[in-house]
């Protein structure tokens, strides 16, 4: 039996339909008012664009410690194109290394990308993916 996870928990009791006070209490970076309202789904997007990065990188058969390595991996190579190291990072980016992939996504793509965000760019574009 799964353990409950007490943080989606609180996080999905305090959303707010216009995603306005989940970028106020940190669980989301930088979005605009309209774009906070699909940051859930393009969060989850970055998770799927990350594992299609993981397999061409390791091929079909990689396992889930292989996936989080590549992961951590993932996170330094952005980590060090990141400009401005003190921008805004959501709780969820600071968890893990495939949080902190799918949150940068979601910045970048939800309308009010910052530092984070514009290094997962680069990051997509030195791998041919943007």
């Amino acid at each position: 039996m799964c353990k409950k996870d007490t943080r989606l928990v609180r996080f999905w009791s305090s959303v707010d339909l216009t995603g306005n006070q989940t970028i106020k209490n940190g669980y989301f970076m930088p979005a605009t008012k309209s774009g906070s309202s699909s940051y859930p789904a393009v969060h989850e997007l970055g998770h799927i664009l990350q594992k299609s990065i993981v397999e061409k990188e390791l091929g079909a058969n990689y396992t889930y410690w292989q996936y989080e390595k590549m992961a951590d991996k993932h996170r330094e190579e952005i980590m060090s194109i990141v400009k401005l190291k003190n921008d805004k990072l959501s709780v969820y980016a600071k968890d893990n290394s495939r949080d902190f992939f799918a949150e940068c996504f979601a910045n970048l793509n939800c309308g009010k990308p910052n530092a984070y965000g514009l290094a997962l760019l680069e990051f997509l574009k030195q791998r041919g993916l943007s």
